[in-house]
């Protein structure tokens, strides 16, 4: 998103070192935007009343919504003050019940577009699991309104991705190219943001062929996930979904991600609490941890329940003796600390961490050149040009902004390193 936040500064301290911490840190004691945020990715498992009186005037809430907005939980703030759970009346209560039937219809299109798809591949022969945000609406939000998507992510089977590009194409969705060359698309498909396809005004498609974002063992995650899947119900149509231990970590995985590479939202906050609710007391817990081990994602998992543990009433039997691995207000305010910064940095040293899975030294080079010289259909996607248009004043146009705009965001990038060392 890039709408800003404007919002107050960061008054935290350092988080506690051990897993568990005091319950309730007071890490952000002072910052009542924060709280509600908590308050709200907590509201859809334990329905407590959200304490919202210190944001009693006009400017404080407008900052609080700009927050609540941002990251996905204006449908759980309307939901909580229409069943009577906030402690003070919301100023201009019409605005937030619109905001929530909005976002109900755009619910009910994306749940109509999920079981299209699903036709489609099926009819096609292409299994198909559903991942992140679609699934958490399906399968664990008692009202699916309260899930904002911005996209709908599906894993399929390497060997069935052009199948279900075309199975796609014929239902009328587009594929569109945005990576630099075929060897990056194979880098995105694997371990990245995946293939984009786009039909109308839509939710647009992200197919995968794995699910941990470049962290841990993507083979072996992968392997499990079909093995351990689960069958979920759309009208009538028969989906798949992650067993819930492995949609935890994947949640937790794409919380930690975003937080070091891109934007964290605190939705996700919401879905960990809730997923947790649907991992066996004991049996699963255990077999959560040892699916960490395997997966190699033992950091990533064990910071996100140790900042869980820290700051939010649940408690998960994860995380004891590890850092949490940011603080509320690391999330809350991380638009503001990025100050217009898009981590290019971030994301090109992730694919250049990874440039080793590729086949071979020729595909590297391959991928290197189109950094510099990417492919006609990622220039025609990146500056929208129309067809039959020249292409050649753009490559030197990418050239020099790439290099301007990769060495901003470095000199940022340090910057606000020594800021918030």
């Amino acid at each position: 998103m890039q709408e800003q936040a404007g919002l107050a500064k960061d008054r935290s301290t350092s988080p506690p070192s051990d897993g568990q911490g005091p319950r309730q840190q007071p890490i952000d004691a002072d910052d009542p935007v924060v709280r509600l945020l908590l308050s709200l990715c907590s509201w859809p498992r334990d329905r407590a009343t959200i304490d919202a009186d210190e944001l009693a005037d006009e400017q404080g809430w407008s900052r609080a919504l700009t927050l609540v907005k941002l990251h996905g939980l204006i449908p759980i703030l309307y939901a909580a003050q229409r069943e009577g759970c906030l402690s003070r009346d919301i100023p201009d209560p019409d605005a937030l019940r619109r905001a929530y039937y909005v976002q109900a219809a755009r619910a009910a299109l994306a749940l109509d577009e999920l079981g299209d798809i699903a036709g489609a591949l099926s009819r096609h022969g292409v299994p198909c699991i559903v991942l992140k945000g679609a699934a958490s609406m399906l399968s664990i939000y008692r009202d699916p309104a309260m899930r904002v998507l911005s996209d709908l992510d599906l894993l399929v089977h390497l060997d069935d991705l052009d199948q279900a590009v075309a199975a796609l194409e014929g239902a009328g969705y587009r594929k569109v190219v945005t990576t630099t060359s075929r060897e990056d698309e194979w880098l995105s498909v694997m371990y990245f943001d995946g293939i984009s396809m786009y039909r109308g005004r839509n939710l647009p498609i992200e197919l995968h062929c794995s699910f941990l974002g470049g962290i841990g063992d993507a083979d072996q995650a992968v392997s499990e996930a079909w093995e351990r899947s689960v069958r979920l119900q759309l009208e009538g149509q028969a989906l798949t979904a992650l067993c819930p231990e492995h949609a935890f970590i994947t949640a937790a995985c794409h919380l930690y991600r975003n937080s070091h590479r891109s934007l964290p939202y605190m939705k996700d906050v919401a879905d960990l609490l809730l997923l947790a609710q649907q991992v066996d007391e004991r049996e699963g817990w255990n077999r959560l941890r040892d699916t960490c081990r395997r997966w190699s994602v033992e950091r990533e998992v064990h910071g996100v329940c140790a900042f869980i543990n820290a700051y939010l009433p649940a408690t998960v039997p994860l995380g004891s003796g590890n850092p949490p691995a940011f603080t509320p207000a690391d999330l809350a305010y991380a638009l503001d600390r990025l100050e217009g910064r898009g981590r290019l940095t971030e994301g090109l040293a992730a694919r250049l961490r990874l440039i080793g899975r590729l086949p071979s030294w020729q595909a590297r080079c391959r991928f290197l050149w189109g950094l510099i010289a990417p492919s006609k259909e990622f220039l025609r996607w990146r500056y929208r040009i129309r067809d039959g248009r020249s292409l050649a004043p753009y490559y030197a146009r990418h050239v020099l902004k790439a290099v301007k705009r990769t060495t901003m965001d470095a000199v940022l990038r340090a910057r606000q390193r020594r800021r918030y060392r």
